[in-house]
């Protein structure tokens, strides 16, 4: 899902929301988002400024270090 800011019929600017505790997989909590966690947690994977934000459930903004994903 995404929210669209339209301008004359145009697409001005596109925006994808943040849903806390889904990575950006099916816009649902579920197990593909704890795995995706695991692997960032081992250091196999990074997430987005995007997933570390919905990653983040108590909002304390706890620094990460963000790398590319693909």
């Amino acid at each position: 899902m995404k929210a669209q800011i339209l301008y004359g019929g145009n697409i001005v600017k596109e925006y994808a929301p943040s849903v806390l505790g889904d990575l950006g997989v099916n816009e649902n909590p579920g197990v593909v988002d704890l795995l995706l966690m695991k692997n960032q947690i081992l250091g196999k994977t990074g997430f987005t400024p995007m997933q570390a934000l919905s990653a983040d459930i108590t909002r304390t903004a706890v620094s990460m270090s963000w790398t590319s994903c693909g």
